[in-house]
């Protein structure tokens, strides 16, 4: 073995080794000391002169068929053989050198590290093609990237972009990511917030450039520069979409499967019904997962009934309590959180059905309206008109604002059971809807003409122009209108409410 001082070998001596190695065998143990500088702590000219020089010298041995593809050296006979299984030796320490330089201080060096790497997996994937009858990709090598990108306690967003960007356009990248992560996932089980984020943004990345047809699968990165070799695999998994939908569907399950935080969940809810469940070959396996995000409460319910929605809607799937856990989400606070506009749409959407049995819809009838006396003007303004357009789609229950039966007409008590979680047993239809006779006396002119209509029509209202209005919307809206008429107060006054004495009786004085 040639000795050399590795520590303070300078990057211009590395080119000399390298063309040494590359020009005669018995140099070939100067790989080792090229490999040795490629570290975190080295200086970034010499590092990235090491990466360059050791992918030339693999390059060539890939050529020149001196690497073995699939050693086993306890049947390596010959020199040639112990030869081939050495450098396949070094193949992998020079990847697991490339992998530790993600965490180095300089970005040149991490992102010739990863890209780097990308090209060795190539480079090993399209030599073993050439002998082989299906598809092979150093699969180990693509989940050692995966798994040192997502699961280190480093921050490398910067290089998961550059992962996502650069290389997810290739359909047989994605293939074989997907399939890494999923396992990665099912070995894993403390993953902190950092790690289950870094996950998250690459299911995200996967998500958004998933495949719509076979068509988009075809653009390989593995057999880049061989068309002839390229068709030659064209049917295998990484180039069916069908494949990859089947992937894709267990990276998520996977993932979905860890204790995911509040905002986490939200972010997958988000893109749930759009994008997750046309992209699963079987999207009824996410209803474990949204019926378990119903539970946890809040904001999250609803989006996760919005899933359920999608899923009965289009899938087929039996969920029988969907409209009763819809029925516990009407409830004061709704006025008051984030996703009142979004609560508001989706409510009208999941009642849009005529065949919602009429107990039920009399149910969201009665409880909008017994809210509807505390909301602030711009939320009546919304619940008023989706009252009316229930009623308009559905006839049987407009005995709550028009009843023809004397014996029912008058109601000296109401029936209606407002701390019942089960709508079946709440008795709306038993009731009226004397709250929006009480809105006719409302203080907002708007509000009262609102519930004082003459009759019901046919013609239905749209709820989504104004469902994102608040105070000053109003405000805004009222202040801007012209009054032909102004009620002055004609009598001038002596105390701020009318003689009551209270402490205000010193603050005040009259004009």
């Amino acid at each position: 073995h040639q000795k050399h001082n590795v520590s303070g070998m300078k990057a211009k001596s590395i080119s000399s080794l390298v063309e040494g190695v590359i020009a005669k065998r018995k140099n070939a143990n100067d790989l080792v000391l090229i490999i040795e500088n490629i570290t975190v702590t080295s200086k970034a000219s010499l590092v990235l002169e090491a990466i360059s020089g050791a992918h030339e010298i693999f390059v060539h041995l890939f050529e020149s068929d001196n690497v073995s593809l699939q050693p086993d050296s306890d049947k390596c006979v010959t020199t040639t053989e112990k030869y081939k299984a050495w450098t396949n030796e070094q193949y992998h320490s020079y990847f697991d050198c490339l992998l530790a330089c993600f965490a180095h201080g300089d970005q040149s060096v991490r992102k010739s590290a990863l890209e780097t790497c990308a090209k060795i997996i190539q480079c090993y994937g399209y030599y073993c093609c050439t002998s082989a009858i299906r598809l092979s990709v150093p699969e180990e090598l693509v989940k050692k990237v995966t798994k040192c990108l997502l699961l280190q306690n480093e921050c490398f967003d910067e290089l998961l972009q550059l992962l996502i960007r650069e290389f997810f356009k290739y359909g047989d990248i994605r293939y074989f990511v997907m399939r890494s992560l999923s396992t990665i996932l099912s070995d894993v089980y403390n993953v902190d917030d950092q790690q289950k984020n870094n996950c998250l943004v690459l299911l995200e990345s996967v998500t958004s450039l998933m495949p719509k047809e076979d068509s988009a699968c075809l653009n390989s990165y593995i057999l880049a520069y061989e068309k002839e070799i390229r068709d030659k695999f064209m049917t295998e998994p990484p180039f069916q979409i069908s494949q990859h939908r089947k992937r894709f569907g267990q990276m998520w399950l996977e993932f979905l499967k860890l204790p995911l935080s509040g905002s986490h969940v939200k972010r997958v809810l988000v893109i749930l019904h759009a994008s997750l469940v046309p992209n699963f070959s079987q999207p009824r396996l996410l209803a474990d997962f949204l019926i378990n995000t119903y539970n946890r409460g809040g904001g999250l319910s609803l989006l996760s009934l919005h899933g359920l929605f999608v899923l009965m809607h289009n899938y087929n799937l039996d969920y029988p309590d969907f409209y009763t856990n819809l029925y516990t989400l009407l409830h004061p606070r709704i006025f008051s959180t984030k996703y009142k506009a979004r609560f508001f749409h989706l409510l009208d959407l999941f009642l849009s059905s005529t065949h919602i049995p009429s107990y039920m819809v009399a149910a969201f009838v009665k409880k909008l309206s017994r809210l509807s006396l505390i909301a602030p003007p711009h939320s009546i303004n919304t619940m008023v008109n989706m009252i009316l357009n229930l009623m308009r789609r559905h006839p049987s229950i407009r005995h709550m604002i028009h009843c023809t039966d004397k014996e029912h007409a008058t109601i000296t008590t109401d029936p209606y059971i407002e701390n019942e979680k089960d709508p079946a047993l709440c008795k709306a239809a038993e009731s009226s809807l004397w709250e929006l006779h009480t809105l006719k006396h409302h203080y907002c002119p708007k509000i009262a003409k609102l519930a004082s209509a003459k009759s019901l029509g046919t013609k239905e209202t749209d709820i989504h122009e104004n469902l994102e209005d608040n105070y000053k919307d109003f405000f805004d809206e009222v202040v801007k209108k012209e009054f032909k008429e102004i009620p002055m107060n004609y009598t001038q006054p002596n105390t701020l409410f009318f003689g009551q004495e209270d402490e205000t009786m010193n603050l005040w004085t009259g004009i």
